[in-house]
């Protein structure tokens, strides 16, 4: 967290200009820190409305503007089997509904010709459904309208695999116009087949790149409407599903198809909370990634401010308690505590929370009902209390050691959290425990993280090292841009 404090501490003008280098840096522009042409080009250009992967920043060296060039980029999950079912459910009324079929299947193609998937047609409960759609439509990501150069830049956005409502579909702005004429000269016109073949590529499991050429990069090129996918896009296809023959690549050339490894997540959340409709939401640094039943909701994330209006920009940690038919979260960030009913923050929140009273520095909590009431249990590195929430303070000032009330030790998981199961849960990066209660349930220790967490890991990245910073810095700068892009 060294270079977020660094930039927490410097001024406005400052911060401004390290965000555009940001920027600058991951699309491979001169690094000025200014909105110079080629920057302002690019920042109001159309764009895929999924968030950038930005591991190019953890090797930017800021002495000699240089980055040392990275794979490809993964999502993390991936379908489980080969034959992936798409269909569409709401058309654009722009085009003839069998070019639009003709047009997303061509896009298909791309992908199918040069790895071990093949796609159907099936408007029976199908893997990917496709969707033209405008404005807020129900996933928590609403478009912003016609492209043009000061505003509504996104084209369309999709949802990682996995098992939950939203997994893999697809949505399209249906505000803007649409053709699926390679030749057509009117370049106000976004060409489906491209923005789909894109669009796709995230269905199936692949992030943004910022490989110059890569069909996978994050903005659309309209004066080019022909396209190929680049040697960056078919070895991220065929790292997932393998090449056509079945065979997957590694360093040391090919191996047999073979069942997936240990569900492993190399950022975990900070906090999982939920709201009175149950929806969970896993915290990342000023992220919020929905979560519903233990299933993968969510593919773009929100800010953690638009899920709860009010909250901090980060938390230090987190957690929710049931109360009646009401759900309370509290979040905790530096001297302060916030403290929400459902959505909505409490009044006279934030408070003051004194840090200096407790028996050492807090590092996670989790609500656990006791002789069936619910006792908050706070967790340092050494020692464990109970925090009275009306009070805020100590019920057993001394903290306790972890050793003969827990099962396991918290201290050695970076993320303890109640889930909407009632469990308790204790994660590391590669293995957890599951509790009711205070005991661990039988076959627990596990190794990897809970389907859940792994379904909806942030920004995990297979094959590129990462900061911790990162996703912060990349929210705050994908703000920046759009505003500057606007006055």
């Amino acid at each position: 967290m060294q270079l977020a404090k660094e930039i927490k501490s410097t001024t406005p003008q400052d911060s401004r200009k390290k965000a555009i280098k940001l920027f600058q840096k991951y699309y491979g522009l001169e690094t000025t820190g200014l909105v110079d042409d080629a920057t302002f080009e690019l920042m109001t250009s159309s764009r895929c409305g999924v968030p950038d992967n930005p591991e190019i920043l953890a090797s930017y060296d800021d002495n000699t503007n240089t980055t040392k060039p990275l794979a490809y980029k993964l999502t993390g999950p991936k379908w489980k089997y080969s034959t992936i079912r798409w269909g569409i459910s709401q058309f654009t009324n722009q085009l003839q509904r069998e070019s639009q079929r003709k047009s997303l299947t061509d896009a298909f193609q791309r992908w199918q010709a040069v790895s071990d998937l093949k796609f159907v047609y099936s408007e029976d409960k199908p893997d990917i459904d496709i969707r033209f759609v405008s404005r807020e439509h129900g996933d928590g990501s609403a478009f912003d309208g016609r492209s043009n150069k000061m505003k509504g830049n996104v084209l369309a956005h999709a949802f990682p695999p996995g098992s939950g409502g939203l997994s893999g579909d697809a949505h399209f702005d249906n505000d803007e116009l649409w053709t699926i004429d390679v030749d057509n000269k009117d370049w106000e016109r976004k060409y489906l087949e491209k923005v789909a073949a894109h669009e796709f590529g995230h269905s199936l499991g692949l992030q943004h790149s910022n490989v110059d050429g890569a069909l996978m990069s994050a903005y659309y090129s309209g004066v080019k409407r022909t396209y190929d996918l680049s040697d960056d896009d078919i070895n991220a296809i065929q790292y997932l599903y393998g090449k056509p023959n079945g065979w997957f690549p590694t360093l040391g050339g090919f191996v047999p198809t073979r069942a997936p490894t240990v569900p492993t997540c190399n950022s975990l959340f900070q906090a999982v909370v939920w709201g009175t409709d149950r929806k969970a939401y896993g915290i990342y640094m000023d992220l919020a990634y929905a979560i519903s039943d233990g299933q993968y909701a969510q593919g773009i994330p929100q800010r953690l401010q638009t899920v709860f209006p009010g909250a901090p920009v980060e938390v230090d940690f987190a957690f929710t308690m049931n109360q009646n038919t009401r759900t309370k979260t509290y979040m905790f960030m530096g001297p302060s505590v916030w403290r929400f009913t459902g959505y909505t923050l409490d009044r006279d929140y934030p408070k003051g929370f004194n840090v200096g009273q407790l028996p050492e520095p807090p590092i996670s909590a989790v609500a656990v009902a006791e002789n069936g009431l619910p006792s908050i249990f706070m967790f340092g590195r050494t020692k464990w209390w109970i925090w009275d929430e009306t009070k805020y303070n100590v019920v057993r000032p001394k903290g306790l050691d972890f050793q003969g009330f827990w099962s396991h030790n918290p201290s050695k998981y970076p993320l303890v959290t109640k889930y909407t199961d009632g469990d308790v849960y204790f994660i590391h990066n590669d293995n957890h425990v599951r509790l009711n209660a205070r005991t661990a349930r039988s076959g627990y220790p596990k190794k990897g993280v809970p389907e859940w967490i792994f379904q909806s890991c942030p920004n995990t990245a297979t094959t590129a090292s990462r900061t911790d910073y990162i996703g912060s810095i990349v929210c705050a700068l994908l703000l920046l841009w759009t505003t500057i892009a606007r006055h």
